[in-house]
């Protein structure tokens, strides 16, 4: 069982990794929660984002359209929930795993989660 006293250490830790994230690639911090840093294409090739994700964000998914398939659509959704709440959630120590078969859009879902 994860106590409090856990969920403070692991924040701890979490918080001074991004601290040295920030310091090393050069990125600002945020001034609110609403504001995330924008990410260069190079801050994203370093870690490991593919050119053709790189642009990906929740809006343009939803630009560009969602497949047919009520399962994607369904998780889409579900992770796009998390990604709104994306603070509260890691506060809390809420994780999120995407799994399934080639096409089912988890890298995508993933790269707009990083994005905001």
């Amino acid at each position: 069982m994860v106590t409090q006293e856990d969920n403070d250490k692991l924040n701890a830790v979490l918080d001074s990794l991004r601290k040295k994230s920030v310091e090393r690639n050069g990125m600002q911090k945020p001034e609110s929660t609403e504001q995330a840093p924008t990410l260069t294409e190079e801050q994203l090739a370093y870690a490991g984002i593919k050119r053709r994700y790189q642009k990906v964000t929740f809006p343009a998914i939803e630009r560009r359209g969602l497949p047919d398939d009520n399962c994607i659509r369904e998780n889409y959704q579900r992770v796009k929930s998390y990604a709104d709440s994306l603070e509260d959630n890691a506060r809390s120590g809420y994780g999120l795993i995407l799994s399934g078969d080639y096409g089912t859009m988890k890298t995508t879902m993933a790269v707009a989660t990083l994005r905001g």
